[in-house]
């Protein structure tokens, strides 16, 4: 099964509507992790009139049916609830986020204001999510508009790290990038490599450097070869559309 084609929010609305315990609940998040050519889903859902009243549900990407006798259904309290291993845990696990309320996103934001970097223990986690909303477009603006509450930009907080190197220079153009990075007690302190915007299957073809003018000169040979690339796959594309056409 394609993840195009889980549509597991429609799953457990579907689950959740036909209940008797949870028929005024809905999905409010959904995490889910590619294992064995399976899906394994973890979902939360929260009570429409009560939203402190909050359901856990790991499942599998059939999102079973029959919620009121089902043993792997529990319910979630704000104190039992830790951001850390809750949620930017299971992102370092290899967890992703399918679907997330903007309240909770709201929810997110506050706390990781709160406690800031230094107070997160997993810290690949949060650039993970922060990373996730910048690609998504989860910003403060947008979490205002929607929800009508301001909350401090967390875009700052992100340190995007790769084996102990910061990322400091990005280059995009549609889906690809490379990056520039720097880490000053690695033998070679500055490296290149080539990603995706979303860093999903990481970053490849290192290239690495004892000095920052190499590096950048690296760093922008690279971004050209990338624009390349993808001016030549656009024009071979638009030459079959119109071969196609006649």
């Amino acid at each position: 099964m394609k993840k195009q084609d889980l549509d597991l929010y429609g799953k457990m609305l579907h689950a959740l509507y036909i209940s008797k315990d949870y028929r005024n609940y809905e999905p409010t998040t959904i995490l889910l992790k590619k294992e064995d050519n399976q899906y394994k889903v973890i979902i939360e859902a929260m009570n429409k009139d009560c939203p402190d009243e909050v359901i856990y549900y790991k499942t599998d990407e059939n999102v079973a049916s029959n919620l009121d006798e089902n043993d792997l259904i529990q319910e979630l309290s704000e104190w039992n609830w830790n951001i850390d291993d809750d949620f930017f845990e299971r992102l370092e696990k290899g967890y992703e986020i399918d679907f997330m309320d903007m309240r909770i996103h709201y929810g997110m934001w506050c706390i990781i204001n709160e406690k800031g970097v230094d107070g997160i223990e997993c810290k690949d986690g949060l650039n993970k999510y922060i990373l996730f909303c910048k690609n998504s477009g989860i910003s403060a603006q947008t979490i205002r508009s929607t929800i009508g509450h301001d909350v401090k930009d967390i875009y700052p907080l992100y340190q995007e790290l790769n084996n102990n190197y910061r990322i400091i220079c990005e280059s995009e153009c549609g889906d690809q990038a490379i990056v520039l990075a720097y880490n000053k007690k690695a033998p070679q302190p500055y490296a290149t490599w080539q990603t995706i915007k979303s860093r999903k299957h990481g970053y490849d073809m290192g290239h690495y450097f004892s000095d920052y003018l190499s590096a950048y000169k690296d760093f922008t040979s690279r971004s050209h070869q990338m624009l390349d690339r993808h001016l030549a796959v656009n024009k071979m594309r638009f030459k079959g559309n119109k071969e196609h056409e006649r």
